[in-house]
């Protein structure tokens, strides 16, 4: 199965940047994030759904921006 989807934002790449660089943000717009909690030092938590009525976590370190 091949999925293609597209997106028009029509807001300054300024402020969409904004928007995604807050991670907590990212749930708002994923249907399948349940949370995004930013922690310390460039860390955050995820959670997601996952197939099967499961739910995934891990930890994410942004080391670049």
């Amino acid at each position: 199965m091949d999925l293609t989807a597209t997106t028009t934002i029509r807001r300054p790449r300024s402020e969409v940047y904004g928007f995604w660089h807050q991670f907590e943000n990212l749930s708002t717009i994923m249907a399948h994030l349940d949370d995004v909690r930013s922690t310390e030092g460039g860390r955050s938590h995820w959670t997601a759904t996952a197939p099967f009525g499961k739910t995934v976590e891990w930890d994410a370190e942004t080391d670049e921006d």
